[in-house]
């Protein structure tokens, strides 16, 4: 069974094959000069919209879930790693008083 990233749909909403869908990422791939993967973009993407302070709602919509828990359940560790980070960064401005 695919993930159902796979899943793209032409304009018309009819469904991709992934064979076309792979041929028109490879293709963009070597156009832009960029060795991401599909998936590492996506992950990124959704990495700046949390960091940019997005509200997990908007963050779900405009990733296309479905369902905020999916959205929650795969990105929420960024926003507590960077949370981490700020934690750090204020500890270590803290001790110069």
């Amino acid at each position: 069974m695919r993930c159902c990233f796979w899943r793209r749909r032409w304009p018309d909403g009819k469904i991709m094959h992934e064979s076309t869908y792979q041929g028109k990422w490879k293709r963009w791939q070597k156009r832009v000069g960029v060795t991401l993967t599909a998936h590492q973009l996506r992950h990124g993407y959704a990495t700046m919209l949390f960091e940019a302070g997005i509200s997990e709602r908007d963050a779900m919509d405009l990733l296309g879930h479905a369902d905020i828990n999916l959205t929650r359940n795969i990105y929420t560790h960024i926003r507590k790693s960077r949370k981490e980070e700020t934690a750090v960064i204020l500890n270590q401005a803290a001790e110069k008083f």
